[in-house]
């Protein structure tokens, strides 16, 4: 198997293999503010984390602008058929691509080992995790609302794009092969329907067959004289985890991801519909001295009976934290749950 086995397969961490690179996507503008919609509880951890799972000499200056988030293994976000939908796509254009002249046999055959893998393994049986945080563009989208902010009493954090893109990382709950040394996550925009999965396939494996046609790119896509089949899969799944259905477009969704192998642990929590397997994730860590942005850009208060009264709450609460008190809205949603 391909990445049944990720222990055997790789020598080193699959999170410290990519790029970056969003293959097939274009992004006429970025956002200065993405939203992370939640509940009053969940708002207060994110914005006061408390504990951090790592110390540092200068923990102090690392974390303090710092919020934290719950990033969530993608398989158990989204029902298994929506993992399907982007999975059965981006096989097939693999499954042509490696019958085409243009794709050498050693890259063909690479291409045709991840297409069978994914076609045949569940979900759960993939040797590799993508956790993801959601966020919208929309910071103040009813369907949010009534889907992650509680109908009423919700919240939307609205996040600058320089702490989110730049200064985000991931940890895993204990130590592992990459010590306890947080690593990068990215940012990437959702996809809807199967014209964009088109798009982003064909995208995808264009860019693979450069690469592995580039001399620069040999440390990265190639384990000798072969494809590092691992990476591939693994840039596969981040790509099928950011695509989703057409009725979802609305929301404008991004993801805040990180990809990490099956072996290393992680923490779990209770969900609405079950355990849900997770990493934290530090929002604008200062690592290495790097210049802090503003972490927070804003934060709408949900639709509430008393939203005034929620507005000043909420500014006491930015204030006791040292935030901006005045960075709080209200939602002009006129829902009562």
């Amino acid at each position: 198997m391909v990445f049944g086995n990720p222990t055997a397969e790789s020598s080193f961490p699959v999170s410290q293999l990519f790029a970056g690179e969003n293959c097939g996507e274009e992004i006429d503008e970025l956002p200065d503010l993405l939203y992370h919609y939640t509940d009053a509880t969940a708002m207060m951890g994110i914005v006061a984390p408390g504990a951090w799972p790592v110390d540092y000499p200068e923990s102090a200056k690392v974390y303090q602008h710092a919020a934290k988030l719950w990033a969530s293994d993608s398989r158990y976000m989204n029902d298994q058929l929506e993992l399907r939908f982007g999975a059965d796509i981006f096989c097939r254009h693999l499954r042509e691509a490696a019958k085409t002249p243009e794709v050498d046999d050693n890259l063909g055959n690479a291409f045709s080992a991840v297409a069978e893998a994914f076609e045949t393994q569940p979900v759960y049986d993939w040797g590799f995790r993508c956790f993801a945080a959601s966020f919208s563009a929309e910071r103040d989208l009813l369907s949010q609302w009534r889907g992650y902010g509680g109908g009423t009493g919700g919240f939307a954090i609205g996040f600058t794009w320089d702490a989110l893109a730049g200064h985000t990382y991931a940890f895993h709950p204990q130590s592992t092969a990459m010590g306890t040394t947080p690593f990068r996550t990215e940012l990437r925009k959702v996809g809807y329907g199967e014209a964009e999965a088109e798009r982003r396939a064909e995208g995808f494996v264009s860019s693979t067959v450069d690469r592995w046609n580039s001399t620069g790119a040999q440390t990265v896509i190639r384990r000798g004289d072969r494809p590092h089949e691992l990476f591939l899969a693994g840039e596969l799944f981040r790509e099928v985890a950011t695509i989703k259905h057409e009725a979802f477009a609305e929301e404008q969704e991004w993801r805040l991801w990180a990809i990490s192998e099956a072996r290393y642990p992680v923490n779990v929590r209770p969900g609405r519909s079950g355990l849900v397997p997770y990493l934290e994730v530090g929002v604008n860590l200062r690592m290495g001295g790097q210049c802090v942005h503003p972490t927070i850009g804003e934060i709408v208060v949900g639709p509430h009976p008393d939203k005034s009264g929620q507005v000043a709450a909420t500014r006491e609460f930015l204030k006791s934290q040292q935030h901006d008190p005045q960075l709080v809205t209200a939602s002009n949603v006129p829902f009562r749950g």
